[in-house]
Formats: structure tokens, sequence, C-alpha cells
């Protein structure tokens, strides 16, 4: 044997076992080895990893399992579905594709990719899915599961950057867990323990693609105006691509034969144009699709669910007492139809048993974070004040009046760059907030 590795790899053009049996052959042929097994594992990542599933989707169904209920959304406020807390209230496993922004085609390739693997008891739609293409819409809007992963990288270097520019060395334990660089969603408790209760402390998790945050801090920031229903009488008809993607779902349904729900979250504008879409998706349902067996819009008794202007952010985004209400409204929607009665206690027993979920007390609320469309700006705080540490719309170091050192808080406030007019009203829109005394 070692005799004839010896011929095999002898120099180019000396005799080897099999005279056309070359050095240059071999190394050719481990070459191409090499690069066919890139290249699988590439289309492998592609179609069975986060840049077609959720980081929900491999966090919760690391063995590659179909859930028994899978969420399909793309707005912040249909984010609030946080499958832990559905998983909790129904006894559902469950799990979201797509991610904030994301356009119908990406999460219908990835439903698709999903029924390979299994199928569902029941597919979860939100309706903007389908309302505009979002190709069509300014970057911030882009969003693609792969192209979010690649910007995690940099909001974290951001971050990095942020607290080194202050020269801030002794960094709170949660501000550290903040800075992984490996970005995997984890939680800790202060004693390195798994935390599986709330003590009183505000706690912010971080995943490849999303903000997940829950807290009781106040709502100073989150000031809201009266709300007010849009009298626009425009009326718009569903647009080409995601009508297309539309019926690609339906076809899908009926391949597998999955039951699909409809749903809109709430938002404090009901437009002629949305109330428009919401029917023309519906009787297109009906006409083309005998598994679509749900269509609600939450929107339309507002007041009589108990929501209130303070459940809301702006007049798209819920707060987190509103994420919270919704989840609960939602739990209460779906297990009456899977005739499961809720266990609120089991889904937010991680954080207390006396825990009420639709108080400002609870909050669970989901974001998408785009690396290099979304202005940050990075605050510390003492005593519930805040301080500007570096504004990244400038990329400019901002001088600070309090020592660093004597922090106890690190906020993280997030601006749509072509939203840049709008700051003051769409900075306050997303804050989170990391405390020295919690952890990740």
């Amino acid at each position: 044997m070692l005799k004839w590795l010896k011929k095999a790899l002898a120099p180019s053009g000396e005799e080897t076992v099999h005279k056309n049996f070359t050095a240059k052959n071999i190394i050719g042929m481990l070459c191409f080895v090499l690069v066919f097994c890139l290249v699988f594992a590439g289309v492998e990542q592609l179609f069975y990893s986060d840049s077609l599933f959720s980081t929900t989707w491999n966090r919760i169904r690391s063995d590659g399992d179909v859930p028994e209920m899978l969420i399909m959304g793309n707005s912040h406020a249909f984010c609030s579905f946080v499958p832990d807390i559905i998983n909790g209230a129904l006894g559902v496993d469950s799990a979201v594709l797509g991610a904030s922004g994301q356009n119908a085609a990406g999460m219908v390739d990835s439903l698709a990719a999903a029924l390979t693997r299994g199928k569902p008891n029941v597919v979860v739609v939100e309706l903007n899915t389908f309302y505009f293409d979002f190709d069509a819409m300014p970057q911030y809007h882009k969003g693609s599961a792969l192209g979010n992963i690649n910007g995690m990288p940099k909001i974290i270097n951001r971050a990095r950057a942020a607290w080194h520019e202050i020269g801030f060395e002794n960094i709170p334990q949660g501000v550290t867990q903040l800075l992984r660089s490996d970005l995997m969603w984890s939680r800790w408790s202060t004693d390195k323990k798994p935390l599986n209760r709330y003590e009183g402390n505000d706690v912010l998790g971080y995943s490849f693609m999303n903000w997940h945050a829950m807290g009781n801090f106040d709502a100073q920031m989150l000031q809201a105006e009266a709300i007010e229903f849009s009298k626009s009488d425009e009326r718009k008809s569903l647009e080409e691509k995601p009508l297309n993607e539309l019926h690609r779902l339906f076809e899908l349904a009926n391949q597998y034969e999955v039951e699909l729900w409809f749903v809109k979250a709430p938002t404090t504008s009901i437009s002629q144009d949305d109330i428009q879409r919401l029917n023309d998706v519906a009787q297109i349902a009906k006409e083309n699709c005998s598994f679509v067996t749900q269509v609600y819009d939450f929107r339309q008794n507002i007041g009589d669910m108990g929501f209130e202007i303070e459940d809301f952010y702006d007049t798209g985004h819920l707060s987190r007492q509103g994420a919270a209400k919704f989840t609960a409204f939602f739990s209460a929607w779906a297990g009456k139809i899977m005739d499961i009665k809720p266990d609120y206690a089991a889904a937010f027993a991680y954080q207390s048993e006396q825990i009420d979920v639709c108080t400002e007390s609870m909050y669970r609320y989901t974001m998408n974070a785009y690396g290099e469309d979304v202005q940050y700006r990075f605050m510390l705080g003492k005593d519930g004040k805040e301080m500007l540490v570096s504004d990244w719309s400038t990329n400019n170091s901002v001088e600070i009046e309090l020592n660093p050192q004597e922090a106890d808080s690190l906020y993280v406030t997030m601006c749509p760059l072509h939203l840049l007019d709008q700051q003051e009203t769409y900075a306050l829109t997303l804050p989170f907030m990391v405390k020295n005394t919690c952890i990740l």
C-alpha cells in the first residue's frame, strides 16, 4: 500500500501504478471532491438553515421535525407571536417562518421546503404578507433571512465600538452577553444557571435574526398620540407579485392538504384600503382553496378587546403590553378553534406565577434588525436617565456628561434610515434596555 501511494504521489511525468494516473490526477480528484462537498453543504445550508428557516425554527426544532403550527408573518406586530409562549399557552408546538419585512416569495419558499419534511396541522398566515410587493419598497423593508444574518455582526461590532470609544471597561454582565459574537439565542441568570423565573429585572434575549425582549421597564419613552382611524377612501387591488405568491400558497395547501388561517394583527389605523385588501384575500381564498378555514381581523373590535392607546407605540406597532394582549387574545381565539383552554400560567411560567399577561408588566416583542439600513443609537443611563453614547447616523461619537463607570443601563434605539426626518417619532418606537442587574 505504501509503495502504491509513493508511486501515485510521484512528480508529474513519472510512472505510477497506472500509466495515466499521475499525482496531478490525484490532486485534481481531491480538489473535485472537496468542491463537490462544499457545494453540497452550501445547498443543504440554503434549504435547511437560518437562510430559509427562521432562527426560531432552528432553536426549537433542531431535530428537523415540522411543528404542529407554522406562523408566516412579516410585520413587527405579527411577530409578537413567540413560539415558546404559544407552546406554553396552548401546548401546541409552533415555530415562525419568515422575518419582519420579508417578501411573500421568501416565506412561501420556506413553507414549500418545510412541507417536504413534514406536514403541520395548521399554517397561520399574516394578511400583510400578501398586501404589498415588499421588493418594490425601500431597502429597510427588503428583509431576507440571509441578509439579516449577514447584518448581525455589523450590529454587534458597532455596539462593541461604542463601548470602546468611551473607555467603558467594566461592562455590565448583561451587556457583555448582548455583545456575544456567536449571536445564538441564549439566556443566563447572574449565577450562570438557566433563567426560568422572572425576578423583577429587565431581561433581553438576542438571536440571529430577531430581538426578543421582555421586561417591566416604564413607558416614559413610549409617548403616543391619540388613536385616529384613517378616513382614506383610496382602494388598491392586490399587487401582482404578492397575488401570485398567494396563489402559490393555495397550491401548496391544496397539494399537502394543510389548513390555513389568515389573521390580521391589531393596529390603530384601519383604512378602506386595508379593508378592501382583507376582503380581496378572503374572497380569493374562498374561491381557490378549500383549506382556508379562518380569516380573522383582530382590528375589528379593538375597543371591545380592551386595547388602548398605551398598547401601541405608533399606528403600526404594538407596545409591550399590547403584544402581551395580542398573544393572549390569539391564544384564546386559536384555543377555541382547537378546543383547547389556554394555560397562561404555563405560557409565562418562566417569568412569574403572579404575572398578569394583560398588564404592562409583561412584554414579549420581536422585531427584525438590519445591519446597514437602520440608525443605531447607543445610550448609557443611570437611575432611569439617559445619555447619548454614539449616533451611528453620523458615525460620530457624542460627548457625554456622565462618567461611564457610573452607568447602570444601556439603551439601544433604532430608526430606519429612510425615516430620519421622523427620527423623534420612530427612534422612540423600538427601545430596548439592558440593566447590569439582569442577563440575557
